[in-house]
């Protein structure tokens, strides 16, 4: 429509038809562009979901080392999803005791492994004085047997000698995971010398820490179903061992991967492996630790909508758009590497941990 009369400008109109064809044109074009744009977005996301985690876990390997105390991060199991992780969170180490003395003497460990050998061992208490010149069992009325039942239960972990592997303890005098290889002292002696009678340390499941929670961006996951830990350190070589796979209300206790003060990893905490054949109680948690740790930690981080297989019918494992969060346990080394094909998935990763230093 043109008006020319009174004015010295001229309106230009579209009629409906040409309105209807652009949007239609442009209809077409979003139709187009959104499958082609959808794996980019799920890998923008999945990337920012490994770089939370990422961060997450450097942030809490500097604060060990800045605190001079054993820090964790725990990846805590969704209520709904056991096999996934929304949320992580910083964890201290439990106070612990590496001495018991009582009036004036100094209890020690014998370690026996039992009769049946099924990879349990006997704790015997001895005691000795600075003065004396061996090692004398406790008698079964002496007070610091009390104390020691009180302190030393079946939701700890002790150490001998302050190093090697931790072991479960099943009640006040056993413990679980033993052979005869690990025994650290002679348990031939009858009348035990200084040198059979060996130091212990005894450990909490660290603490939590509270706000200091950390939540994965919206429709990212970690998904444990497919993570876990390699125990040795060749890269090529290394035997991949997945985190416990449970029915849902078997697996109640959260992943927690622990910094020494020294910035490596040196234990983890997760729940027991049933893969043994041994009998579960559904009541019951069960908390497997190892220290020291020798391998690589690797950690999926993927998305919600495919964690037991997407519109594609593929999982996050087979999602090449996904991310790999990797930590190298003799320096605490954390890196982000994408996914691979399903049969290298985790050994690229490992090797692009190795192969390229420097972290993030």
């Amino acid at each position: 429509m043109k008006l020319r009369d009174r004015f010295d400008f001229i309106f230009f109109g579209m009629t409906l038809v040409e309105l209807l064809v652009v949007m239609a044109i442009m209809a077409i074009l979003v139709a187009f562009s959104v499958p082609a744009l959808k794996p980019m977005l799920e890998s923008q996301r999945a990337a920012n979901g490994a770089r939370v985690v990422a961060m997450t876990l450097q942030q809490t390997r500097l604060k060990a080392m800045r605190e001079n105390r054993p820090c964790g991060v725990e990846f805590m199991r969704f209520e709904s999803e056991k096999g996934v992780s929304l949320q992580m969170r910083t964890v201290k180490d439990s106070p612990n005791f590496i001495r018991l003395v009582v009036n004036g003497y100094e209890v020690r460990c014998i370690v026996k492994v039992t009769a049946d050998n099924n990879g349990t061992a006997d704790i015997v208490l001895v005691k000795k004085k600075p003065t004396d010149t061996v090692w004398k069992e406790l008698a079964q009325d002496d007070p610091t047997r009390a104390i020691w039942e009180r302190r030393v239960t079946n939701k700890l972990q002790i150490q001998f000698n302050r190093q090697g592997q931790w072991y479960d303890v099943i009640n006040s005098y056993q413990i679980s995971g033993f052979g005869t290889e690990d025994l650290p002292a002679d348990n031939t002696a009858a009348e035990p010398e200084y040198s059979d009678a060996v130091e212990f340390k005894v450990t909490q499941r660290p603490a939590s820490m509270l706000n200091s929670v950390t939540v994965l961006p919206r429709g990212t996951v970690i998904d444990l179903q497919h993570s876990g830990h390699e125990e040795t350190m060749q890269p090529n070589n290394g035997r991949d061992v997945l985190f416990p796979q449970r029915s849902n209300h078997l697996m109640r206790q959260s992943v927690i991967v622990m910094f020494s003060p020294a910035g490596y990893v040196d234990r983890f905490y997760t729940d027991g492996n049933i893969d043994s054949g041994e009998k579960i109680n559904p009541d019951e948690i069960i908390t497997v630790t190892h220290k020291p740790f020798r391998g690589v930690f690797y950690f999926l981080v993927g998305e919600w909508d495919k964690i037991n297989g997407g519109e594609d019918g593929k999982n996050n494992l087979e999602t090449q758009s996904n991310f790999w969060v990797t930590i190298k346990d003799r320096d605490g080394t954390v890196r982000i590497s994408p996914n691979a094909e399903i049969d290298d998935a985790r050994k690229h990763a490992r090797a692009d941990l190795y192969n390229n230093i420097g972290g993030l």
